[in-house]
């Protein structure tokens, strides 16, 4: 462990006070920048860390449609007034829109609405083959779960993942989103600043960029690497099960049943009878006439 020794020579008490508040300073920055495992913004599990990141963006990408609609009708270019006494120079004091923290709060408020979640499922990047959270206007098939483990562990958590990383960052850091809405212009930039990652595979952090909010998006190489192999498996069960279901098919219809052979019926020229009925015709028996005179 290093220490470091300061001489008492030479150094006076605004000298100390000054390397304090520094150390402080350092600590404090520590403390708030992004961590990539901060468990705030974690809502899948590790093996599915990837899709916090995806969550992040589809949040991103439903901010910059919120922004953008702040905008329209002229407001890029409207300005308010912050005071109705003159400045020095006799004019009231005015504030352009765009950057106002009046327009942040009227873009941030309200944002995790039920929107998030009923428009945002989970769709199948089939290019890069990883199931990713898109919005309703995306042109990507559904997704479906890959084993019944897969399907414990996404199928309600899907469901919410876009609005509940969307509350967890609204409760978290309002401050840094309010700034965000601020001075970002672009959707790139939006990304970049909120999860740490981009969409698109081929931009670079910009080096003017602030600080991140969140890392989701860093990392996550693993939890991509463990989905490629979800599908794989599942892709080999489907061809094995389409491969014994095609040969049930062909065993089926190769097998040979025997026919049924319906035999006439043959009438003979005396047929018996199924029954026999005891014969009735007799004649009355004497005890019949001894009965007949007896006297009552």
């Amino acid at each position: 462990m290093r220490h470091c020794f300061f001489s008492s020579r030479g150094i006076n008490a605004s000298s100390l006070l000054l390397i304090l508040c520094l150390l402080i300073t350092g600590d404090v920055l520590s403390v708030f920048a992004a961590d990539p495992n901060d468990p705030r913004f974690r809502i899948h599990e590790p093996s599915y860390a990837y899709l916090d990141c995806s969550a992040c963006l589809a949040f991103a990408e439903y901010l910059g449609r919120r922004m953008n609609a702040s905008l329209e009708h002229g407001g890029s270019g409207a300005s308010f007034l912050t005071t109705h006494r003159l400045s020095e120079t006799n004019k009231l004091k005015r504030q352009a829109y765009a950057t106002s923290e009046l327009r942040a709060v009227e873009v941030l408020e309200k944002i995790c609405n039920d929107e998030l979640e009923e428009n945002f499922v989970l769709r199948l990047d089939t290019d890069k083959r990883i199931r990713v959270y898109e919005s309703e206007k995306s042109d990507l098939p559904f997704a479906q779960h890959y084993s019944t483990q897969d399907s414990k562990a996404l199928k309600e958590t899907s469901k919410t993942a876009v609005r509940s990383f969307c509350t967890r960052v609204m409760g978290e850091e309002e401050e840094a989103m309010i700034a965000l809405v601020r001075e970002e212009q672009n959707l790139t930039n939006v990304e970049w600043r909120l999860c740490d990652g981009s969409t698109d595979e081929n931009s670079t952090r910009p080096e003017s960029l602030g600080e991140s909010i969140t890392s989701v998006c860093v990392g996550t190489e693993a939890s991509m690497k463990a989905e490629l192999g979800r599908i794989q498996r599942y892709e080999k069960w489907q061809e094995g099960f389409t491969k014994r279901r095609e040969e049930a098919i062909r065993n089926k219809s190769n097998k040979t049943e025997e026919p049924v052979e319906l035999k006439p019926v043959n009438h003979s020229a005396n047929p018996e009878p199924f029954f026999k009925m005891s014969d009735l015709t007799g004649g009355i028996s004497d005890d019949d006439d001894d009965e007949e005179d007896m006297d009552l």
